[in-house]
């Protein structure tokens, strides 16, 4: 029975550390040199993928329309203006957002860092 019990609480011992391990920290991005690791990954959640290039410029897709846009830093932020549809027929308003990064996860807050988050998983 001692037998038994110390299995049982090696196991829970083992299961314990391995859900102790740390995520890595957040790092915000705040300059186009801290942005270069980036340029040319794909950048995706769910049906909305996209590119940041090197360009200065922004290219993808959201649930199969073409969406592309320009993308600078101003004062720390990521500032992104966006257009939707084949033509860029709809546009999306200027937005200013905070960035992370975490191991394979670009993390994001809209609004200057006010708004709504998101995260974006990163792909080669």
């Amino acid at each position: 029975m001692k037998f038994v019990a110390m299995i049982v609480f090696t196991a829970s011992a083992l299961t314990g550390c391995a859900a102790a391990v740390p995520e890595p920290p957040k790092v915000r991005i705040s300059s186009a040199a801290e942005l270069t690791p980036l340029f040319g990954k794909r950048l995706t959640f769910k049906t909305y993928h996209s590119v940041i290039n090197e360009d200065n410029t922004i290219t993808g897709e959201a649930s199969g329309t073409q969406i592309g846009g320009t993308w600078k830093f101003v004062d720390g932020y990521f500032c992104r203006e966006m257009t939707e549809g084949p033509e860029g027929v709809m546009k999306i308003p200027r937005d200013c957002q905070v960035l992370e990064v975490a191991g394979d996860t670009l993390f994001g807050t809209r609004d200057k860092g006010n708004g709504t988050d998101f995260y974006l998983e990163i792909q080669q």
